[in-house]
């Protein structure tokens, strides 16, 4: 897909699930019902994404513990994710 964003055309290759066909569509459509619809669905697949992470967490919970860390370790992590996403 070819954006044209300030004089300067760019070139975007996106995947084939819901969030780049919704981010498309954003950039293509202008009806409010399509977009609407469009971030309902974005948020159901989050919530499905989400339970489906939270029944594979509790069954790798009950067969092998995860080890959480102590406060020193979680702390330099949070650190690092921040420092990275800067």
């Amino acid at each position: 897909m070819t954006v044209k964003f300030r004089d300067q055309k760019e070139t975007l290759k996106l995947g084939a699930d819901m969030y780049s066909y919704t981010f498309w569509k954003f950039v293509k459509a202008d009806n409010p019902n399509i977009l609407g619809g469009l971030m309902m669905k974005c948020y159901f697949t989050v919530v499905i994404q989400f339970f489906i992470t939270i029944l594979k967490y509790d069954k790798l919970q009950q067969t092998n513990p995860i080890y959480l860390g102590s406060t020193q370790l979680n702390t330099a992590r949070v650190i690092c994710a921040y420092i990275m996403h800067m």
